[in-house]
């Protein structure tokens, strides 16, 4: 079992040194040297220890894992929440639109049953005066051929 494990260790450091002209050029970028190396370019605070501290270059694959499944989820979750946000808004906005809408019809109803019962009352006012003027000239005349 030993001797599997050396020969993969061998198998991955001739690999890692055979890359390793690309990435000390700097044609592959910044990025993969440092990964190569395992260290942070500049200067380290004064005290402690060399490496403490929390850096990403020296988490191990499965805490980078952990940290961008927990990424996810609170991605996940803030999309949720702003989509149900959005939902809440909209709702509101619309029950708010169909209550006015309600209130203008139901005044629009209101002005219009007043703008007919004064037009009714107006012409059944006019149809009475017209009665009694007319009501009022027959007696008139009755009176004038009574007296004559």
């Amino acid at each position: 079992m030993a001797d599997v494990g050396e020969r993969l260790w061998q198998q991955l450091m001739k690999r890692k040194l055979g890359y390793a002209s690309h990435t000390m050029r700097g044609s592959s970028g910044p990025l993969l040297r440092l990964s190569l190396e395992g260290k942070i370019e500049g200067k380290r605070g004064q005290g402690g220890q060399e490496g403490t501290g929390w850096r990403i270059s020296y988490c191990s694959s499965r805490s980078k894992r952990k940290v961008r499944k927990v990424v996810v989820v609170v991605v996940v979750v803030l999309v949720v929440v702003v989509v149900v946000a959005v939902v809440v808004v909209v709702v509101v906005v619309v029950v708010v639109v169909v209550v006015v809408v309600v209130v203008v019809v139901v005044v629009v109803v209101v002005v219009v049953v007043v703008i007919v019962v004064v037009v009714v009352v107006a012409a059944v006012t006019v149809v009475v005066v017209v009665v009694v003027v007319v009501v009022a000239v027959v007696v008139v005349v009755v009176v004038v051929v009574v007296v004559e």
